[in-house]
């Protein structure tokens, strides 16, 4: 087996669960921390999540596979603490907006 750095192979691995190579990019990019550490704590479990659950929750990662999301992973893990927010300079709708107050 070749040595990757672990971006490349999540990557990689990404694309082996289904994704273009864009989206399983925009995917490792997606996740933000407070610090490096925390990082790359929850890249791995954010990444896995992805490719685990792309059949079932796909509108949630495809967001991210589009670039539209950033997540971090609050202390209650991946599958129960998950905080998407869209990415900076996009935009709800008038309506969508209206519907949040």
């Amino acid at each position: 087996m070749e040595d990757k750095n672990p971006i490349t192979a999540s990557i990689d691995w990404l694309v082996a669960q289904g994704f273009d190579r864009k989206q399983a990019t925009n995917i490792c990019k997606a996740i933000k921390a407070d610090s490096p550490e925390k990082l790359w704590e929850d890249a791995p479990a954010w990444i896995e999540w992805c490719g685990k659950v792309k059949r079932d929750h796909d509108c949630i990662v495809m967001l991210a596979a589009m670039g539209l999301t950033t997540v971090r992973i609050g202390t209650g893990g991946v599958e129960n603490d998950l905080r998407m927010a869209l990415v900076e300079g996009i935009e709800l709708s008038p309506e969508i907006s209206a519907k949040g107050n």
